[in-house]
């Protein structure tokens, strides 16, 4: 819907979605499958019984598992599912052992209908169970862990259930409960599904965060609640049951939690562990080569005061070594043979280390503690073998088709960072969760309990941090894979194509699911030893073309290709133009159209056709997207209120001129081709970070050049948020009202710009800023041209 006056297109974008493959564990070998010198096979089982439901487009999860064996070391089992169109399964392969008999295997839906899943090895009665997949939800049942410090027991559901936490030492005269819990054998179960667990206290027991939102792709989620010490002695008891708008839907029964103190105390023990480490068998793992991947230090089950000193290190540091960065240099990793943690109770149970895999191999890291209480902790090493890295998941297809050449921007964003395989930092959820990169992704000297997942780093980001700078993690920017047509610096001919690949070892056994995510996006007129360009400049002490970690083109008045690869869930993808639009942008799947089955569904964003059949704002129910005609009229409707001096196009526009300055304040002021518009001067006399607005021209002068790019509310209001600003005229940005949206603060025009406080949109076919605000169907930013020309 916006026209621009440059034959400017980046399209055919598209990304091509390849085979997902996971594993249960990685130890080989398999039994005779019958008793002999002592190896008793055992039998296989699910723990499933009757046909297993799934929801159409979702998963259920089963259990596979090896009873009464001995001695089995590696028995590997093949998982396959008889009508791979109705459903997918993973892994392919499990491999149990006497010592780790279980593995966990997802079931994906694909289509309505029945399939079996089966389970079969040499030696063993083939195990099967009967899929249905069909489009109701699965709504399973409550189920309960007394995940407290000592002896955590397995998931219950009851009306009865006893937990016990441990009273060894109060924190702040107070002890804690943690409970863990949620939903079993769902499917279906989304956010909107709103379901909740929820845990209510008996008196003596202080009250906390006494609920937390679960899904069927993230089923349980942890609640504390602080005893106080006075109140040991009382029988404490908590209610444990499911609420949320779901329950008009199911009745979950509940269950009573008799809590139980435990004065005892316990040294724990201490495990090193990384991403890919299994419950079965954490002392081995394989990482991929040239790529980074957490360790994990873990204090477990204690309740013993001490420290513990570990000293780690590694067998083989030319295979894998120990990374960090110096503060103020995202550029130059540091690598080492050896470091150290610091384990405290009761307030550093971790120790969050990254690792680098230098070449193909094998490495061992092993650990030595020395602790302060005088006990005696043997570490198990980790045995970690380097392999190449898994085939490309997701393969990016960048096309010009433009005349000119451009360089193509890569913006990586913040994954999350974790205290083991499995625990977030922070708690999806919790204050602090959704910041953006946010609290959820600090690590490093930021967050010294926590590590990042396979694909990403932990360092500081932007162009140029200074040494106090956050640690975040951040996700690997892909290299682009050029031909004849295409620079290592980035660089696109007009005409061109490049490809991203993104290896299925990023993110590998991430708990999320998130593969990669950040966004793309097209620049012109590029130095690439300076990395300033006409617009969204990157020229950090990395020099060249490439970005820095977390940071986009400066100024971001582009169009954004914005993209999270999941590895069991539908990919997030769209084209953004909050911050302004410089390029036609098409972003989406190759298949075309997309399959009625596929997760793509609503085809190609920004597409100049309608895609799946289209949608419309009467019907506001389609699937599919409307035609992006990509061409921008404003008038007087794309205000507030009346536009008080020139035509309307002057406040959204953005020119570069060079010789002499002609002010203007309509289009008719300028000679063809110009147009009026903020300007910039010469773009290669720029100096890093200067806006594209002269901020110290309040009335934001305007003046003849060549047309760069639409800049949106959002962006202008950005650059100046002062009550002197009086660009406001037209745009009302000081304006404040109520905001409609229950316990919000009042808000102003320019909050529902900058897209705070749960804001939406001032601008729309309405007569005031007061009847769209807080309407979702409106988009904040300020982007709406209005009229289609």
């Amino acid at each position: 819907m916006f026209k621009i006056n440059k034959s400017k297109f980046l399209s055919g974008v598209a990304l091509v979605i390849l085979g997902l493959q996971s594993s249960c564990n990685s130890s080989g070998g398999s039994s005779s499958g019958a008793a002999n010198g002592g190896v008793v096979a055992g039998n296989l089982s699910f723990n499933y019984n009757g046909s297993l439901p799934i929801t159409n487009g979702s998963l259920q999860q089963v259990y596979l598992q090896l009873n009464n064996s001995r001695g089995v070391t590696g028995q590997d089992v093949l998982i396959t599912v008889d009508d791979p169109t109705v459903a997918k399964v993973s892994p392919s392969v499990c491999t149990l052992t006497t010592d780790a008999p279980y593995c966990a295997v997802t079931v994906y839906g694909l289509k309505d209908g029945s399939a079996t899943l089966n389970a079969r090895a040499s030696g063993y009665t083939t195990q099967s169970v009967l899929t249905n997949v069909g489009n109701s939800p699965v709504y399973g049942y409550l189920a309960v862990e007394s995940s407290i410090t000592l002896n955590p027991t397995s998931m219950e559901s009851g009306s009865n259930i006893n937990i016990k936490f441990s009273s060894y030492q109060a924190i702040n005269g107070n002890y804690t409960i943690n409970v863990t819990g949620g939903l079993l054998f769902s499917s279906g179960i989304t956010t909107a599904s709103n379901a909740y667990f929820h845990i209510t206290p008996n008196s003596p027991i202080l009250g906390g965060a006494n609920q937390c939102q679960v899904t069927t792709t993230a089923p349980t989620c942890t609640l504390s609640f602080q005893v106080p010490e006075s109140a040991i002695t009382q029988t404490l008891t908590l209610a444990a049951t499911i609420v949320g708008n779901i329950t008009t839907a199911h009745n979950y029964p509940g269950s009573t939690l008799t809590a139980l103190a435990d004065d005892n105390a316990y040294p724990g023990t201490v495990q090193i562990t990384t991403q890919t480490s299994s419950a079965a068998d954490p002392s081995n793992a394989t990482i991929p080569v040239n790529m980074n991947a957490p360790l994990f230090v873990n204090w477990n089950n204690v309740a013993m005061d001490g420290t513990i000193s570990v000293a780690l290190t590694s067998s083989n540091p030319s295979v894998v070594s120990f990374y960090t960065y110096t503060p103020g240099d995202n550029i130059n990793i540091q690598t080492a043979a050896a470091t150290n943690c610091t384990l405290i109770f009761p307030t550093t149970l971790s120790c969050g280390l990254g690792i680098r895999a230098l070449s193909t191999g094998s490495a061992v890291i092993s650990a030595i503690a020395t602790a302060s209480n005088q006990e005696i902790y043997t570490i198990t090493s980790l045995n970690l073998t380097v392999a190449a890295q898994a085939a490309a998941t997701r393969t990016v297809i960048f096309t010009n088709n433009s005349s000119e050449s451009m360089a193509i921007g890569i913006t990586s964003g913040g994954a999350n960072a974790y205290i083991s395989p499995t625990q977030p930092a922070v708690i999806p959820g919790s204050p602090g969760a959704n910041l953006k990169p946010g609290g959820g992704s600090q690590c490093g000297p930021t967050n010294p309990l926590a590590a990042c997942p396979i694909g990403s780093t932990c360092l500081q980001g932007g162009e140029s941090p200074v040494p106090s700078s956050v640690y975040y993690c951040y996700y690997d920017a892909p290299s682009p894979s050029c031909g004849s047509n295409c620079s290592k610096h980035y660089l696109l001919a007009a005409g061109g194509s490049t490809t991203l690949s993104i290896s299925d070892s990023s993110g590998a056994s991430d708990p999320t699911g998130i593969i990669w995510s950040g966004n793309y996006f097209a620049r012109t007129h590029c130095n690439e030893s300076s990395g300033i360009c006409q617009n969204a400049s990157c020229n950090g002490k990395a020099g060249g073309l490439a970005c820095g970690p977390g940071t986009g083109g400066s100024p971001g008045v582009n169009t954004l290709a914005e993209v999270t690869f999941q590895r069991a869930h539908v990919d997030f993808y769209d084209v953004s133009i909050i911050n302004g639009l410089n390029f036609a942008a098409a972003f989406g799947p190759t298949t075309t159209p997309p399959l009625a089955s596929n997760a793509y569904i609503c085809g190609t964003a920004g597409s100049a056709q309608a895609q799946s059949g289209g949608w419309s704002e009467s019907t506001q129910n389609s699937s599919g997207l409307p035609a992006a005609l990509w061409a921008t009229a404003p008038n007087a409707a794309s205000f507030p209120s009346p536009v008080a001096v020139g035509s309307e196009s002057s406040y959204y526009r953005w020119v570069e001129y060079s010789g002499s300055a002609i002010s203007c304040n309509a289009e008719s002021d300028c000679s063809a081709p110009a147009h009026c518009g903020y300007w910039i001067g010469t773009a290669f006399n720029r100096q890093s970070g200067e806006d594209f607005i002269n901020e110290s021209d309040a009335n934001y002068t305007k003046h003849c050049g060549s047309h760069i790019a639409w800049v949106t509310a959002d962006s202008i209001f950005g650059l100046n948020q002062t009550g002197t600003n009086l660009v406001d005229l037209p745009f009302n940005f000081t304006t404040y009202w109520t905001n409609p949206v229950p316990n919000s603060p009042i808000f102003s025009v320019g909050d529902l710009q900058l897209c705070i406080n749960n804001a939406f949109s001032s601008y729309g076919n309405q007569p005031t800023p007061e009847s769209s605000a807080g309407n979702p169907i409106l988009a904040c930013g300020g982007v709406d041209w209005a009229q289609v020309g």
